[in-house]
């Protein structure tokens, strides 16, 4: 019966339709199994790249050389991107104003430093100190400049020397008292043919003033003539900058005080400086 059966048109039908099962089948579970398989999850070998060998890695076996091995980078969503994106562009000027904060900061602090340096050069004195500044020999006083702080209530000044006026060595010299009381007047001249190459002066911190001496130096054969007095050369709490003319000297200064402002004023004497010319 089985033979008949297997011998039979309808058996080899039904054989024939298995088979063609069997094969469809095989695809349908083929075509399942790539479908299946996520795409940042397949592997992709470029040409140009070879597998790893044996020497490369002793445990490799045939099956690990035949696997690929380089995975496909798992793509970043657009909206990561443009949040980043959002994040930098908020970041980078807070980032941007800290730094500008550092540098200008840094530049105040390179710019008082040089102030500070300028107007140390710059005076040759100090707010509340005792000071005495003297021309080398053969020189004279030829500018004088010194600025108020109204912190201090004292002025800072700077003494600037040159040589004296027709080639005199002016080697006599002399130094005075102190030539004010506190809050009180400054009259002071040198003595007859001498000229001011110095001065001094100590300040008072309860009475808000300084008491003034000064240095004068002289040369046998040589006299001041056609002097004048200048204007007050500052006003109060304001910068004094005076310069001497050509051929002239500082014979002598007045100066007034006022309490109100804890400042003084002053005015100079200034002189030809000269050769007596032996009479005919």
């Amino acid at each position: 019966d089985i033979a008949q059966g297997l011998g039979s048109p309808s058996c080899g039908k039904d054989i024939g339709r298995f088979l063609t099962f069997g094969q469809n089948m095989r695809k349908s579970s083929a075509l399942a199994l790539r479908k299946d398989v996520p795409q940042e999850e397949r592997y992709i070998v470029p040409r140009s790249t070879p597998p790893p060998s044996s020497a490369d890695d002793p445990l490799a076996t045939p099956l690990l050389r035949r696997l690929p091995y380089r995975i496909r980078p798992k793509p970043v969503p657009t909206t990561v991107i443009s949040l980043l994106q959002l994040e930098v562009q908020a970041i980078f000027p807070k980032f941007r104003r800290s730094i500008m904060s550092s540098v200008e900061a840094l530049f105040a602090a390179l710019t008082l430093a040089l102030i500070a340096g300028a107007a140390n050069a710059r005076f040759n004195t100090s707010y509340d100190r005792n000071f005495r500044v003297a021309c080398p020999g053969g020189q004279i006083l030829k500018a004088i400049y010194s600025v108020h702080n109204n912190g201090k209530e004292d002025r800072a000044w700077r003494l600037n020397c040159d040589e004296a006026p027709n080639e005199a060595s002016i080697p006599t010299c002399l130094w005075t008292g102190y030539v004010n009381d506190w809050d009180g007047p400054v009259s002071f001249m040198c003595p007859s043919n001498y000229v001011m190459t110095g001065m001094g002066s100590y300040h008072n911190n309860r009475v808000e003033d300084r008491r003034f001496r000064f240095k004068c130096c002289t040369q046998r054969g040589y006299k001041t003539s056609s002097c004048s007095i200048t204007f007050y050369e500052n006003s109060w709490d304001g910068m004094l900058q005076y310069t001497v003319p050509n051929g002239k000297a500082i014979v002598g200064t007045t100066s007034e005080h006022n309490n109100r402002y804890e400042d003084r004023r002053f005015k100079f004497i200034v002189c030809d400086f000269g050769q007596l010319v032996p009479a005919s």
